[in-house]
């Protein structure tokens, strides 16, 4: 099957970046600026499907408005998710601390 089509476009890239490019060519980890900009385009594309996934996350939770289960009730949810493991172990950690969190929010979350 066929790759993409290619489509000639011109643009002018200016210094800094410019140079920049050539620095990334130059150092052998792409055989052209064209491969380059592609493999940014690519890194950007996935960046913003992952920013998008992210607010859908977030509409979602905030959506669900406030738990009436406990923190333990929670974390116990999180350890029972193999995925979410690594966040859980971070949760109980906080949660034995007894410390304040801010998640950088309006509000402080303690976890007693």
């Amino acid at each position: 099957m066929p790759g993409p089509k290619a489509t000639d476009a011109k643009y002018t890239v200016v210094e800094p970046a410019a140079r920049w490019i050539g620095e990334q060519v130059a150092s052998g980890r792409y055989n052209d600026a064209e491969s380059y900009l592609a493999a940014l385009v690519a890194r950007d594309r996935e960046d913003a499907q992952r920013l998008a996934a992210l607010h859908a996350a977030l509409d979602e939770g905030m959506a669900s408005g406030v738990s009436d289960r406990s923190i333990e009730e929670i974390i116990a949810d999180c350890k029972a998710r193999p995925v979410r493991a690594g966040w859980a172990k971070a949760a109980a950690r906080l949660a034995r601390s007894g410390e304040d969190v801010d998640w950088g929010g309006e509000a402080t979350i303690a976890i007693r």
